[in-house]
Order: structure tokens, then sequence, then C-alpha cells
């Protein structure tokens, strides 16, 4: 019965950190979640009495706190064995070790207990997200997102601070339960039977003696949080001093790559052709940047040829500055020698209208090159 008891704190604990994550209901996270997420598995780790029990319940915790907040990695269809199966039995091993440390620190170190817990805590998240197999996601602090005081901790000690706050603030909400029954667990006794009453009379303590005492942990955290918080609001209030910018586009495009038909990637090619120009729009407009000079490498070579030119026609047309020497020389470095020049790009190969729209590229340099699938052969 312990042992099942024990399994729901841990699966409570791996749900309410996944939960307290960005995810489908919580779009942004849930910062109450975020701070009580580790509650329970405080609680259970420091309830074991054997090591082997505590990686146990890691591997659960880390199983299920691992596959509940990066479930996205489902959908790489026939490769989903390898980005959720795999990395999730990883973390099971690896949340397996960590509960056995954190199982033998909460017995040794006392008082302190909570403050090595934490940092414990955000060490292991510092190890995650790190080297070449760091995977950074599903970290604590990203409950706390949206908090902007609370985040601007970061820009002195990194996210790993706020993950050291946070986990403290646990582990004090933990200490609450757990002071009172370090008696119960030295005698074998059970928690449920040794709580409350019991153990008031044991410890020949009042009920409100008791709640002071067990809430030392949760006082330093809070203390923690509040200096957090306060740190946040004189920085976010304090001027700004330029130092640099960058000019920046993100482009997403709205397709469903997993999808049994293409994949989205007819969609795609169509969004790079809008964006080139070569198609006309149904609604919208496609408005350049200010000195915006824009290259279109089609995987279909002939659209951006016109084949009742020739090779040559097409290099002039592309500068027409260029001397016809200098235009013939550089075709002739691309092995278009001699008669070959006067070729029709209509009956040219994959491979020599490759090379003409490069030469077209070389010629007339664009500031903006648009590239659809490159090294493809297709006409």
């Amino acid at each position: 019965m312990n042992l099942v008891r024990h399994l729901v704190l841990g699966i409570l604990s791996a749900a309410l950190l996944a939960l307290s994550l960005p995810n489908e209901i919580f779009n942004w996270g849930n910062p109450a979640f975020g701070l009580i997420a580790l509650v329970p598995l405080y609680i259970v780790l420091f309830r074991l009495k054997r090591s082997s029990t505590a990686f146990m319940l890691g591997t659960v915790f880390g199983g299920l706190a691992h596959g509940l907040s990066s479930y996205w990695l489902w959908f790489f269809k026939d490769y989903r064995i390898w980005t959720l199966g795999s990395t999730i039995l990883f973390y099971m091993l690896a949340y397996g070790f960590f509960a056995m440390y954190l199982h033998s620190i909460l017995k040794k170190t006392g008082i302190f207990r909570a403050l090595v817990f934490a940092a414990a805590w955000a060490v292991f998240e510092y190890c995650k997200s790190n080297g070449f197999l760091g995977y950074p996601w599903g970290l604590l602090p990203y409950s706390w997102n949206t908090v902007l005081p609370f985040i601007q901790l970061a820009e002195v000690t990194g996210v790993y601070g706020l993950s050291f706050v946070l986990a403290l603030v646990s582990a004090g909400a933990a200490e609450i339960f757990l002071a009172p029954d370090t008696h119960a667990v030295q005698t074998g006794r059970d928690f449920g039977s040794a709580f409350w009453s019991p153990v008031f009379r044991n410890f020949n303590m009042s009920p409100r003696a008791s709640l002071i005492e067990r809430s030392g942990s949760l006082m330093v955290a809070s203390l923690l949080f509040l200096a957090v918080l306060g740190y946040g609001f004189l920085v976010g209030d304090r001027p700004r001093t330029e130092r640099g910018s960058v000019r920046a586009v993100l482009v997403q495009q709205n397709v469903d790559s997993w999808l049994l038909n293409d994949g989205g990637k007819k969609a795609l090619e169509i969004g790079v052709a809008l964006t080139a120009g070569v198609l006309e729009f149904q609604q919208g407009t496609r408005r350049l940047g200010h000195a915006a000079k824009l290259g279109y490498f089609s995987q279909h070579r002939a659209d951006t040829l016109d084949p009742a030119s020739t090779v040559l026609d097409e290099v002039m047309r592309a500068a027409p500055t260029l001397r016809e020497e200098d235009a013939r020389g550089i075709l002739g470095s691309f092995l278009f020698r001699k008669d070959e020049i006067y070729k029709k790009t209509g009956i040219l190969s994959g491979g020599e209208k490759s090379r003409l729209n490069l030469i077209k590229f070389l010629v007339d340099p664009p500031n903006l090159l648009l590239m659809d699938e490159p090294t493809t052969t297709s006409t």
C-alpha cells in the first residue's frame, strides 16, 4: 500500500510539472503549478527508506514528466520511437539515478535539506540542457516565462537561478508536511499514522509551535522569492541604453508537414513562388524591402528561363552592361564553350539549366536569394 501511495505522489508531481510548462491546456504555462510541482516528489523521496525504491520512483517521474511535456515528439510519425521513445527511456534512467541522489541528501543534510535539494535541482537542469545531448525543454522556470519581473533574474544567474528559487519554494512547502515526521520515519512508522496529534504528543509540542517550526524553509523560500520579484521590478523600471540592433524576420509556413499527402511540400513550393513573384496573388500583396534585390533559384529550372532565348541571350539580359567577351569567358568557365552558347535554353539538360541560372546570379548578384531544392536535377 505504501508503494502505491508513493507512486501516486510521483505521478502527481510529474503531471504538475508537465502542466506547469506551456501545453495545449495552458498555452503559456501555469505559474501556480510551477511553484508546487516538486512538492509531492520531495515528500515521497523523504519518506522512502531504500534508495532502490527511490530509483524506481525516479524512473516513473522522469518518464512521465518528459513524455507529457514533450508529447509533440509523438507526431514525428515513423521517427517517434526515436524522438519520444528513446528520450523517455534515457530520462527514466537519468531521473532514476538523480532521485537516488536526492533521496540520499534529504536524509543526510538535516535542516539544510531544502536548500541542498533546490541547489541539486538547479545543477541537474543545467546539466540536462547543456552539452551535445542537451535538451533544454522541460525546465521548471518555463512555467514562469510570462511573469516578467520574476524572469529578470536570468540576466544575472541565467535561467538556472530561477530553477533554484522555484525548487526551493516547492521544497519549503513540502517541509510543512515533513518536519514533524522525522521521528516517525526513524522508528519505521507510517507517515499517516504518525501525523498531527500523535506527533505533537511524541514531541511534546503544540500544533501552533510545530507549524511555525515546520514553516522555516518556506519562510526563507518566500523571502527569496519576493526578493527576486523586487529585483525584477527595479530592473524593469531602469532606463535602458541601446547597444545595438539587429533586423530579422521569422517566417513560419502554416502547414502540417506530417500529413499523409505531400507533407505540405506543395504548399511550401507555392509560398516560395509567391514570394519570388513568379505566381500572381489571388488576394493580398507582395512588397519587397528597400533596396532588396531578389533572386529565385527554382527546382524547376525552366521557370526562370525563356525557352526561345539562347544561353548567351539569357546572360546578357541578366546583366545588360556586361561586355559580350566577358560573358563568353564566364560561360566558358561553366562549360558552355564555342557554339554551345547559342543553344536555346529550351533544349538544355537539367544540369545545364542549373549552371545557367547560377551564371545569371554571378553576373547580377541578388541580396535576397530564394532557393527551392537547389540540388535537384529536375528540369
